[in-house]
């Protein structure tokens, strides 16, 4: 059997719609679900109507086929897709896909929600670190709605009056636009009132919108105001981090977050919203958050200063104290630009960032190197790949033995220790990295394990052909420290 439906009875969350869902799934399998924008001539072109195909109900639910289509997509691309579509077992195509793993009889059918790539990627989350879900960490704000609370409306003039925010005033740069003429105002009790780190977004988004949803966060200069039914407003609840409410912006911006709400209708629902997953930073991110935002605010504050030394150029008395100031003045933001752009050369960071006895050889090779004798400069290079395996291989070793994992390499290791006879050389710590590398213990630990970065060191083709140069001296023959220790 046949229906066509507007869209919402399929994707709407609201009771009459779940519950019709429910009761057709009683007795009907619904074999495909086709959504479609300017097929009924006399309807408006943007509106979304639904042909879904039913089956009397089996014991086995059937998979099920899934197709959007808009009114200007070619209809003999559509049609050939629809056919290749109903062959397939899984997966998708160009304007459809199947779904294997049906959802509960009531839930909605967006089309985005359901994509094998929007469910991939919404697991994919939590690389991040974990999963929450947007009503964990924020809560609705009471919105005024313009017609049932009509009475609220007043002037700018008026004692007490506030601006009532609606979605046109969320700009797509993430801020609030200023008040205009056509900007309304009312009187609103104090549980609607926006306080400042309140996100606010736009409840509807159409279907030329770009993919993200639209939303700012208040700020003091944006207050007293109050959200109109047109935007949806959230807070952030007392637990709520400052390094979660960084992340949750960010991802409510993500094209990701807008197919999990869904793009089916033209409305957001807050019920939808506050059940979004969204990413939760682990302790190492959200250091790095903090650090990023620390970053952006020490930038900020220097290209200020700079902004403001310019402007000053015409301020002074004469042109002499302008010319002394903006030389003066300039010289430490000049050094601090500077200084910033050292961390870009390889051989700053390493000098003065990494351990004291990797940076120290690094030092000497690029003082041998300067000197201009090749034969030194090569060995010290030699001395300074040998302490960096060395120095990596050790940590490796560290991590290993507190995880409790064994590693068969250090058994030549400790050979040679209690031998007496040589000490281990770079081949016995590239075989520790290598067995690291591919030790499927190792493999198996969190994602956010350090060793996961130092088992990732050798398993580049650019460090095995550093490897294979380094073996092989300027007259083709093989160095004995490749393969043991160096004498």
């Amino acid at each position: 059997m046949g229906v066509l439906t507007p869209a919402e009875l399929w994707v709407s969350d609201s009771p009459r719609a779940v519950e019709l869902r429910r009761t057709l799934a009683e007795h009907w399998d619904t074999l495909a679900v086709l959504y479609g924008t300017g097929v009924i001539p006399q309807i408006h072109r943007s509106y979304v109507v639904a042909a879904v195909f039913l089956k009397a109900k089996q014991a086995h639910r059937p998979p099920m086929k899934v197709l959007r289509i808009r009114d200007t997509d070619d209809s003999a691309s559509v049609e050939k897709d629809f056919e290749v579509l109903l062959q397939r077992g899984g997966g998708s195509t160009r304007y459809g896909y199947v779904v294997r793993e049906l959802p509960p009889s009531g839930e909605s059918l967006d089309f985005d929600r359901h994509h094998p790539d929007v469910v991939s990627q919404q697991a994919d989350l939590a690389g991040f670190g974990s999963l929450t879900t947007l009503g964990e960490l924020y809560e609705a704000v009471p919105r005024i709605n313009m017609t049932a609370d009509a009475q609220w409306l007043t002037t700018e003039e008026q004692p007490g009056a506030v601006r009532l925010l609606g979605g046109r005033d969320v700009l797509r740069g993430g801020s609030i636009s200023l008040a205009t003429d056509e900007s309304y105002w009312v009187k609103a009790p104090p549980r609607y009132l926006l306080r400042p780190g309140d996100l606010i977004l736009r409840e509807i988004h159409g279907p030329h919108d770009p993919p993200g949803l639209i939303l700012a966060e208040a700020a003091e200069q944006d207050l007293p105001a109050a959200p109109s039914h047109r935007t949806i407003a959230l807070r952030p609840r007392d637990g709520t981090t400052p390094q979660q409410i960084r992340l949750v912006a960010q991802f409510l911006r993500t094209p990701l977050a807008d197919r999990l709400v869904g793009r089916s209708t033209l409305h957001i629902t807050v019920k939808r919203l506050l059940e979004l997953p969204v990413p939760q930073p682990d302790d190492a991110l959200a250091t790095a958050l903090d650090d990023l935002a620390a970053a952006r605010h020490r930038l900020e504050t220097w290209a200020k200063e700079a902004e403001a030394l310019l402007g000053s150029a015409f301020t002074q008395k004469t042109a002499a104290q302008a010319r002394d100031r903006i030389i003066d003045e300039g010289r430490g933001l000049r050094q601090r630009v500077e200084a910033a752009t050292l961390l870009d050369d390889l051989g700053h960071t390493v000098r003065t960032r990494y351990p004291l006895p990797v940076a120290y050889r690094w030092r000497e090779t690029e003082a041998r190197m300067s000197a201009g004798d090749q034969q030194a400069a090569y060995s010290a290079i030699l001395e300074t790949a040998e302490i960096l395996l060395c120095y990596t291989a050790l940590l490796a070793l560290a991590l290993a033995w507190e995880a409790r994992i064994p590693l068969g390499s250090t058994a030549a290791i400790k050979e040679k220790l209690t031998g007496g006879r040589s000490g281990p050389g770079l081949g016995d710590w590239a075989a520790v990295l290598q067995e690291a590398a591919g030790n499927r213990q190792l493999r198996g630990l969190p994602h956010e394990h350090p060793i996961h970065g130092i088992r990732s060191l050798l398993a580049s083709q650019d460090a095995a052909d550093a490897r294979w140069r380094g073996s092989v001296g300027g007259n083709g023959e093989r160095l004995s420290w490749s393969f043991g220790s160096r004498r």
